[in-house]
C-alpha cells in the first residue's frame, strides 16, 4: 500500500501480494467453519474448549482435517519470512548463514508438523506417508531427480526469454548465491539438499498434502500443494518454477504413497544444482549455462532432449499403481 501511495507499481510484488492474501483469506474461511461447527464454540461452553486443547481429550484420527493443516502452514509462512530475516544477514559471513538456514529449516518446516501430529493424536505413518514404495517407484524417481535440474533450467531459460529478469534480479541472484557459500560442499549440499528435502517435505508432502487429499480431488490436490510450496519461495520470478517443482513433487508422493520418494527428488534437484556450481563437469554432463551467460536464451540440443526423455519415462513408471492401500496412491 505505501509503494502504491507512492506511485511504484511493481506488477510482480503486487502479484505476489494478491496471491499471499486469497491464501490467507481461504484458510481463514476453512478454519471458520471448522471452528464455528464446533459446540464449543456455539454454546460458549468453557469446559468443552478443552477438549479441544488439551491432548487427552483429543480422539485419535488417521488424517489431519483441512483446517488444521492450512492453518499450520498459514503460521509457518510468516514466521519463516521474519526468522530467516533475523538469522541471515549480509554482513555475516556464509557459515554463519548456513546455520541459520538449517535451524530454521528443523524448526519451522520438520518440527511443528511432527509435534502437532504426535500432539493431536495423528497416525504419523499415514498422515507422512512413511511407507516403503515398489521397486519400480524407486526406478522412476531416480529417472525424474536424474533430469528435473536440466529440464528445471529449461523452463526458467523459456520463462526469462517471455519475461525477461530486471537487473535488480540478476544482482539478487548474484547476492544469494555469494550470501550462502561456503568452504566446504558437503556442509552445503547438507544445508540446501539434505535438510530442505527432508524437512520441507514433511511439511508440503506429508501435513498438507495428508490435510487436503480428504477435501479436494487428486488434481486439485497436487496443483493447490505446489501453489503454496511456490509462495514459500517468497521471490516473485521463482514461483512459476518452484510451483510446478511442488506439483511434481506432490505427484510423486501419491503415485507412490510414499514421502520418500519425493525426498529424493527434492533432495536431487537442490543438490545437483548447488554442485554445478563448483564441479565444472558435473555442470557440463547436465548441460548448464556458464556463469553469465545469457538467461534469456533457450538452448535445446541433444542432452537436453535426453534428459526430456529421462523425465516422461519416470513419469510413466510412476503411474504404476501402487500395490496395498489404494488411499495412498494417485487413483484414490
Amino acid at each position: 500500500m505505501r509503494e502504491l501511495f507512492l506511485g511504484h507499481y511493481q506488477p510482480a510484488m503486487m502479484g505476489l501480494c494478491l496471491i499471499s492474501t486469497c491464501f490467507y483469506a481461504a484458510v481463514a474461511v476453512t478454519v471458520a467453519t471448522k471452528v464455528y461447527g464446533n459446540e464449543a464454540v456455539l454454546f460458549s461452553d468453557v469446559g468443552s474448549y478443552k477438549t479441544l486443547l488439551l491432548r487427552r481429550f483429543i480422539q485419535p484420527r488417521t488424517y489431519p482435517g483441512a483446517a488444521f493443516a492450512l492453518l499450520t502452514v498459514a503460521i509457518i509462512f510468516p514466521l519463516n519470512f521474519y526468522v530467516q530475516s533475523s538469522l541471515i544477514s549480509p554482513q555475516a559471513g556464509g557459515g554463519h548463514n548456513q546455520v541459520g538456514l538449517a535451524v530454521s529449516q528443523v524448526l519451522l518446516f520438520a518440527a511443528p508438523p511432527l509435534l502437532l501430529g504426535w500432539y493431536c493424536k495423528l497416525d504419523l505413518r499415514r498422515t507422512f506417508s512413511l511407507y516403503r514404495p515398489r521397486a519400480i517407484h524407486w526406478v522412476a524417481a531416480g529417472f525424474l531427480a536424474v533430469s528435473i535440474v536440466p529440464l528445471s533450467n529449461l523452463l526458467q531459460q523459456v520463462q526469462f526469454s517471455l519475461s525477461p529478469p530486471s537487473e535488480a534480479t540478476r544482482e539478487m541472484l548474484q547476492q544469494q548465491a555469494a550470501l550462502f557459500s561456503g568452504p566446504g560442499l558437503w556442509i552445503t549440499l547438507i544445508v540446501f539438499a539434505l535438510l530442505p528435502g527432508v524437512c520441507e517435505e514433511l511439511l508440503f508432502r506429508g501435513l498438507l498434502l495428508a490435510g487436503l487429499r480428504r477435501r479436494l480431488s487428486a488434481f486439485q490436490v497436487v496443483v493447490a500443494v505446489g501453489v503454496v510450496f511456490g509462495l514459500f519461495h517468497v521471490e516473485f520470478e521463482k514461483i512459476p518454477i518452484v510451483s510446478l517443482m511442488g506439483v511434481l513433487l506432490a505427484l510423486v508422493c501419491l503415485r507412490s504413497g510414499s514421502i520418500f520418494t519425493a525426498m529424493l527428488v527434492h533432495v536431487a534437484n537442490n543438490g545437483l544444482a548447488m554442485a554445478s556450481e563448483r564441479i565444472e563437469p558435473l555442470r557440463e554432463f547436465l548441460g548448464l549455462p556458464l556463469e553469465g551467460a545469457d538467461l534469456g536464451m533457450v538452448q535445446f540440443d541433444e542432452r537436453t532432449g535426453l534428459f526430456l526423455a529421462m523425465f516422461v519415462v519416470g513419469l510413466v513408471l510412476l503411474m504404476v499403481r501402487r500395490r496395498g492401500d489404494i488411499n495412498h496412491s494417485f487413483a484414490a
